[in-house]
């Protein structure tokens, strides 16, 4: 089968995102940074994964048939109309004139995070971020419809799992990759 090319952008997309970029920063200023930081990323990968298989399982094997087709389709057109809705939220729930942000009650308890909390945060902003959503099931709606196999659908989530977290390793500023726990997500 091979890798459906979809999958390959949308794994980048989803590993850039900038607020994970600031959870895992924020996780890695901690005081138990490696632990924390390798207990993000595996919230994140196991996170991804279910959403995955879990866009699979509902849409069904093989669905490069028509009637699959359309049920990929549909969910997301949903996950996208979803979005909009929820940006249109936000901008109307944005601070005005010279008021301030409000901080995040996440953020102010950053500096208790234990591993079972950053694995907890590594997978809520999979889950509950309707971006990551929507990258997360365009890309098991593509392995869903380039095979019946299962073998080779789970192969294909997992990579696009790790592509998402291994390039989330990358930092953006030097373009060097690292391999240690404190640059991973």
């Amino acid at each position: 089968m091979g890798i459906p090319a979809e999958v390959f952008p949308l794994a980048l997309a989803t590993a850039f995102r900038p607020l994970p970029f600031l959870a895992l920063l924020i996780v890695l200023l901690t005081a138990r940074a490696v632990p924390n930081g390798l207990a993000f990323a595996v919230g994140w990968a196991v996170a991804l994964l279910a959403v995955g298989a879990i866009t699979v399982a509902l849409v069904g094997d093989g669905a490069g048939l028509d009637e699959q087709r359309v049920a990929v389709s549909v969910l997301e057109v949903a996950v996208g109309l979803v979005i909009l809705l929820l940006a249109e939220q936000q901008w109307l729930q944005r601070p005005r004139g010279g008021a301030e942000a409000v901080v995040p009650g996440w953020l102010q308890a950053a500096d208790r995070c234990t591993p079972a909390g950053a694995l907890a945060l590594g997978a809520v902003l999979v889950l509950v971020n309707p971006k990551n959503l929507a990258l997360t099931v365009a890309a098991a709606g593509a392995v869903a419809g380039a095979s019946t196999v299962t073998r080779e659908q789970v192969w294909a989530l997992c990579l696009f799992a790790a592509l998402g977290r291994r390039a989330s390793r990358c930092h953006s500023s030097s373009g060097s990759c690292s391999g240690t726990a404190r640059s991973a997500s």
